[in-house]
């Protein structure tokens, strides 16, 4: 059985090793600075035990971004060939790990968003082409307690962190220009932001039943109200217009925010 190490234990980093410890494991190691003690999980006091953990060995590297240089220069000597490392890092891509870790591990990196502390999330995974199917298989196995995972190519890592890192934010967003049309609709401020709200928890619901877009149809009555709304919103092209342009901002501003963790890593 693969031993592992969580480096890091904030929401995500707990989120997984709850999801672990769920599964009965005995294999499970964790460093954090700051994280209370937890039942069946071997505390390390510095990465540098890491050498000394029975093999094979996956890595979880939890940490925030701006401390992945002294994460990585600590752990680079630690690893042998064949550990395998996953990194839930936002914004550090696998050159900067493999230029931190050396030729040694195998290497995935995750983008979850903030719903891994529910195990709801929706987490986009990306690895060289060269990683085996075990490999990839191992990297989920850690991974599955966040949520769902998909797999998409590294090149696309900052367009996957537009729609699952920062999604969430855009229906919270609608959800609140919802209720503030609902209030001027003439509803109380609080039924107002109840109805939004549970408008956005029932969408997502359905969302896990099919298509989004057969689901669209399948609540858009022909004339009735829902398609009234939906041909404002359609009209002359103007919400796909704005929703192209915010996740290709978001996208662009990934890219910025890891070229600048790219000065910061070895």
């Amino acid at each position: 059985m693969t031993a592992r190490l969580l480096i890091g234990a904030g929401a995500m980093g707990g989120a997984m090793l709850d999801g672990w410890a769920a599964e009965g494991r005995s294999d499970l190691h964790l460093w954090d600075r700051r994280a209370a003690d937890r039942a069946g999980v071997a505390r390390l006091t510095a990465i540098a035990d890491a050498a000394a953990l029975p093999r094979p060995l996956a890595v979880v590297l939890a940490v925030k971004p701006q401390a992945a240089p002294e994460v990585l220069a600590a752990l680079r000597s630690q690893l042998r060939p064949g550990d395998l490392v996953v990194s839930v890092m936002a914004g550090v891509g696998l050159a900067a790990l493999r230029r931190g870790l050396g030729e040694g591990p195998d290497l995935v990196r995750a983008m979850p968003n903030l719903a891994a502390a529910l195990g709801r999330a929706v987490v986009a995974l990306s690895a060289s082409p060269a990683l085996p199917l075990a490999r990839r298989a191992e990297a989920m196995a850690l991974l599955r307690a966040l949520g769902a995972l998909v797999w998409v190519e590294e090149s696309e890592m900052d367009a996957a962190t537009a729609l699952c890192g920062s999604g969430p934010a855009y229906f919270f967003r609608l959800a609140e220009l919802m209720a503030q049309a609902g209030e001027a609709a003439g509803l109380p401020a609080t039924a107002a932001r109840q109805l939004a709200a549970g408008a956005l928890i029932s969408a997502g619901a359905l969302a896990q039943t099919a298509d989004v877009a057969d689901a669209r149809r399948a609540v858009t009555s022909p004339g009735g109200a829902t398609a009234a709304a939906l041909a404002r919103f359609d009209h002359e092209g103007r919400l796909a217009a704005l929703t192209a342009e915010a996740v290709a901002a978001a996208a662009e501003r990934a890219a910025e925010l890891a070229r600048e963790l790219e000065t910061l890593t070895p």
